[in-house]
């Protein structure tokens, strides 16, 4: 394979990762009778969140809802949804997307595994909806992707013209 056929490959894996893995999820909890096997190698996981997916409301997939404290939530995919609601999957699926396309190709061959690892392990843990190390160098690594235009001279403090020539510094 030539590496511009890998090029492209792996940034469609990487897109498309996400998406499929939010849809087996609500698949798998939605028929987990059906996969038996695959709940069981799961824990359990697929029927105890089909109660929790069954329970929402409109209004609750909108803005997400509170668990209960005792039940396990196994799957950072529904994590979010619960947590922040169809808001804050949108959210994170536009960073996450806009961060990868905007990727260049050696941050992208440097990245891979570990997005790739993260991505997947959401699939059966809570990795990247708490706040932990690996979460924040997740989320650091997508946006600074993105290019904040004036952020510099807007929100941080810059010299002005006079005050550079006498060192001294003046907030904008």
């Amino acid at each position: 394979f030539s590496f511009p056929f890998r090029y492209r490959l792996s940034r469609k894996l990487v897109l498309l990762a996400p998406f499929v893995l939010y849809v087996a999820t609500f698949v798998l909890c939605i028929f987990w009778l059906q996969f038996p096997l695959l709940n069981k190698l799961f824990s359990s996981r697929f029927r105890i969140n089909a109660g929790s997916i069954q329970a929402l409301t409109p209004i609750n997939v909108l803005v997400g809802y509170k668990m209960p404290p005792d039940t396990p939530l196994d799957s950072a995919f529904l994590a979010q949804l619960f947590k922040g609601g169809i808001v804050s999957v949108f959210l994170f699926l536009s960073v996450y997307v806009k961060g990868c396309v905007r990727m260049r190709l050696h941050d992208l061959r440097l990245f891979f595994p570990f997005i790739i690892s993260l991505v997947v392990s959401g699939f059966a843990e809570d990795t990247f909806a708490n706040a932990n190390l690996s979460t924040i160098l997740f989320y650091k690594i997508l946006i600074d992707q993105f290019e904040f235009k004036n952020l510099r001279s807007r929100y941080i403090f810059r010299p002005s013209g006079a005050a550079e020539s006498s060192k001294e510094i003046h907030y904008a």
